[in-house]
């Protein structure tokens, strides 16, 4: 196993002359999920590929009705501002077609 001044010696190894900070905080980054993922599987904190793909599904459906009730929420008020505008308009020209 290596040391953790072993990995950061061998991702300063393999960065280009010209890396910049970012660079050298992504390849970190990247590393460090990287063995927290193969941690994970070896305690076995892992969910099957069907599992995870009906939990992505539930939570898109559910963001899908959230957006649909907004759509529906924005459309009524869109619709009830443009009914209120109008109004007026409608109540002139039939005062003055009645006269």
């Amino acid at each position: 196993m290596q040391t953790l001044q072993q990995i950061v010696h061998e991702i300063a190894d393999h960065l280009p002359e010209q890396a910049t900070w970012d660079d050298v905080m992504y390849s970190v980054y990247v590393r460090q999920k990287i063995e927290e993922g193969l941690k994970d599987i070896e305690e076995g904190r892992t969910v099957s590929h069907e599992d995870a793909m009906q939990e992505l599904l539930g939570a898109r459906n559910v963001a899908g009705e959230l957006l649909d009730s907004l759509i529906l929420k924005h459309t009524a008020n869109r619709l009830s501002a443009n009914a209120q505008s109008l109004t007026p308009s409608v109540t002139q020209e039939t005062h003055y077609a009645n006269r």
